[in-house]
Parts: C-alpha cells; structure tokens; sequence
C-alpha cells in the first residue's frame, strides 16, 4: 500500500474513532435524557393523585372527583382519577390493598402486578420505577401508594424508541459524511506530502540508471521532507566528489607512472644489448634502474596511500631545500642527460626549513615529473611560436583570447601545445566595460577597450574553457576573470 493511501486511510480511520466516541455519547446521553425526561413526568403525575403521600409526609386533600362518571362511552370506576390527570401516562389503574386491580383508562392494556406493587399497595412504600413489556411493546410504570392502596401509571416507550432511531440515522449519515470529508482532505493532505517524496524518488531513479551525479535533487517541501531532499543532496555530491577523486587518480597516476616505466623500458633495451656498452655505460644504466625502481615503488606507495585516504605522521625535521634541489637535479641530469647545476647563495644554512621530509618527498616526486631545464623552456615556446606563424594564428598578447579574431581556435591550439595545465584570464564583463566609462574613458565606444573584440561574463567564460579542459579553479580578481584548467592526458 502507497504512502498516500496509508496516510488518507489513517486520517479516515481517527475520524471514524472520533466520529463513534461522539455520536455515541451524544445517543447515550440522549437516550438517558429521555428516559429521566419520562420518569419525572410520571412521578409528577402520580404524585398528585388523590390519597398519594407527597415527600413531606402530608396527603394532599382530595381535589379530584373520584365518584363514578361516564366520559364518553367508558364509565371512569370509583376512586380513579380522570384521565386528563394522570396525563403523560396512556395507562392508569388502581391496585387495592386486597389486591383487586381496577382500570382507569379506556380500552389501556392491564399493567402487570407483581408482588412488590402488592405489598406497596397494602402497606404504604416508597415510589417504584420500573420497565415492563405489554404484548411485545415496552412501558414505562411508576407505582405510588396511597391512602387504601395504589396506584399504577404507565407510559409507552415507543416514541423514545422513535426519536433514539431516528437519532442513530442522522448520527450514521453525519459520521458517514465526515469519515468521507476527513479521508477527501487527507488524500489532498497525503498528496501534498508525499509529491516531494516521490520527485526525490525519480531523481534518485534518474541518478542510478544515467549514472549523472550531477543532477539536480529537488529540495523543497515540509521541513523533514527538504531536509531528506539535502541530505541526499549531501550524499550525491559526496559520491561524485568519490568519483573524480578516482578518476583524478587514474589520471594522476597514468602521468606520474609514464616517466619512470619509460626509463626502465628505455634502460631494459640498452641492457639488452649489454655486449656493446662500456663497463662505465653499463652501471650507469644499472645505477638508473635501481633508481627508477625505487622511485616506482615510491609512486605505488603513495599511490596506496591516496586511495585508502592513508594519514600521514607528522614527523616534522630539519631539513636542507638545497639537498632537496639537487636530489631534483640529479634525477633531471639522469633522464635528460644534460648538465643541471644547482647553486646556492646566502648565509650558510640560510635554506635550513623544519618540516614534515615525507611530504617533501612528494613535492619532489611531483617536480621530478615536471622537470624541466630552462633550454627545453626556450625550446617549447620557440615550437609553440612557430606552430602558431606557420599556422597563420596571430601571436597572443599578454592578454589573449580578447583580442583574437578567432578566439576558439586559439584556445584550442593553447590546450593542444599545453602540457597539463592552462590558467588563462581576460576582462570580467560588463564589469570592465562599466569600470572604464566611471573613470570617462572610451565613452564612444560604450566603455569598450580598444582592440577587445570578445566579451565573456564570468560564465560564460568557464562554459568556453571548459570545451578544452576540466576546470578546477575561477577566481575574479577586480576586475578580471581567472580559470586554471587541467588539460586531458
């Protein structure tokens, strides 16, 4: 059963409750009503019957003509009062002390006698109130003593029965329409509840067949309902934020991994042909295997450690940043072959810091991966500018992508040339074109810059640079838009 339903069935269930608890105190107190409604009518009747004793122990002098008299075709026996006196009552006779029992009423059914109204009619008692059934129908008899016996009145209890029926009718359809009523607001109720539920359901169902993290979670609704809707908002980027850890971590480890394996294949082939190298040659390519082993299972340690989320031990020391720059430089003189000098100026251990050396290991691992001498420098960027003449791109100013008539091919070519990073900037619009017509410059042109062909918001700028590369960071230095981007392996 849904959520919806059990919510409305609920709700019509504590309306049924309700509705029973009240209909049935109200039928139970009316039924009492009447009942008490009935009795004093009876007792107030009785009690002024001739010869009846009243509560304070005086007998009312006789008002009533208890001789014989004809009403209509019934002939009233003596000693009965008449009818018109003992009204609510449709039932009256008179009990003597003998026990003979005389009708009072015309064509009324004879009211049972039983051993207690005898005794009360011979000797004087207290007023008895008691139920008794006439051929099937259900009286109301109140029995008095008076001066030479009783007397007996009865009501009929059918008109009570009629109202109390009729009573459970209207309490019936009352408790029918409000059941119905409570059960129709709580299906608008459970509606309104349950649609923030099943929205997060269908994007947490969206989520698991597309696999996009990044799919917005709805958050809105009741305040336990939004806080699930950013919990699992919470929990969705937290797994994304899992997934590009992993996938950073492939990719960091596919590049950090390159350098090393590739000496040792290089390394492994010379070796090889060991007949042909010198004993000089030869150790040298040992001594580089040894080294780049070493290096490699430095790698896979921390890469163990980056995936299992290792701590490190903070073990700080002292430790000498020109013993750390030659370990730099030997590795470059090892993979590159060329002479790297290292230099150091200042006041002896002036290159003293005091750090944690394990993490020094890892900036030097990282380094050893980017090294790179200032002639590969000069190399790379005389490539890049004759790619770029050869190309017909025009060459970029400090500032670049504003001032390019084709923008995206120049920032293509810059992602092609580019080794895993770019960090690029231009003007952060309108922001700069409203910073230059505030200070009156270029006012013709709407605050424009000359030679600024392209416009991008901060936004939109990020959208473009994200076709190359994935963005990791845009800062927005007043008045400047800035992006470091990684480039794809």
């Amino acid at each position: 059963m849904s959520l919806r339903w059990r919510i409305t069935l609920g709700l019509g269930v504590i309306a049924a409750l309700g509705v029973l608890i009240g209909a049935t105190a109200a039928y139970v107190t009316t039924s009492q009503r009447l009942d008490t409604t009935l009795d004093d009518s009876l007792r107030t009747a009785a009690a002024h019957l001739p010869g009846v004793r009243q509560p304070d122990g005086n007998t009312p002098p006789g008002g009533h003509d208890e001789s014989p008299r004809d009403e209509g075709d019934f002939s009233r026996p003596q000693g009965c009062p008449p009818s018109g006196d003992v009204a609510p009552a449709t039932a009256a006779q008179r009990l003597d002390a003998d026990g003979t029992v005389t009708a009072c009423i015309e064509s009324q059914p004879t009211i049972p006698v039983d051993a207690k109204d005898r005794a009360l009619a011979s000797r004087r008692g207290a007023t008895r109130l008691r139920t008794v059934q006439v051929k099937g129908t259900d009286y109301r008899v109140v029995t008095v003593s008076s001066s030479g016996g009783a007397f007996q009145l009865a009501r009929s209890l059918d008109e009570n029965q009629d109202v109390l029926a009729s009573l459970r009718l209207r309490l019936a359809a009352i408790g029918a329409v409000g059941v119905l009523t409570a059960m129709g607001l709580g299906w608008l109720l459970a509606r309104r509840i349950v649609q923030p539920i099943e929205r997060l359901q269908v994007a947490a169902e969206h989520i698991a067949v597309s696999q996009d993290l990044e799919s917005e979670v709805p958050v809105d609704g009741p305040a336990e309902i939004g806080s699930l809707g950013r919990s699992f908002t919470t929990m969705v980027r937290a797994l994304a934020k899992s997934r590009r850890a992993q996938q950073e971590l492939v990719r960091d480890a596919s590049h950090e991994l390159r350098t090393p394996l590739t000496s040792l294949r290089t390394n492994s082939e010379l070796l090889a042909r060991s007949g042909e190298l010198t004993p000089a040659e030869y150790d040298t390519v040992v001594t580089g295997i040894q080294h780049e082993t070493q290096e490699l299972a430095h790698l896979v340690s921390e890469l163990v450690d980056l995936a299992t989320d290792a701590p490190l031990e903070v073990l700080d020391e002292d430790v000498h940043l020109a013993a750390v720059a030659e370990s730099v430089a030997a590795t470059a003189r090892r993979r590159t072959g060329r002479e790297v000098r290292v230099e150091v100026t200042g006041e002896p251990n002036s290159d003293l810091v005091h750090t944690n050396p394990q993490l020094v290991d890892r900036i030097v691992a990282v380094v050893n991966k980017e090294v790179i001498t200032q002639r590969d420098l000069a190399e790379r960027l005389n490539m890049v500018v004759s790619q770029l003449k050869r190309q017909g791109t025009p060459l970029p100013p400090p500032e670049v992508l504003e001032h390019l008539t084709d923008p995206i091919g120049g920032l293509h070519e810059m992602a092609r040339v580019g080794r895993r990073h770019l960090v690029l900037s231009v003007p952060r619009e309108p922001i700069f074109r409203s910073c230059n017509l505030v200070a009156g410059r270029y006012v013709k042109d709407l605050g424009n810059t000359p030679g600024h062909l392209n416009h991008w918001s901060k936004r939109s700028f990020a959208r473009l640079v994200s076709s190359v590369g994935t963005v990791r960071e845009v800062t927005t230095p007043f008045p400047w838009t800035t992006i470091w981007a990684e480039l794809p392996d």
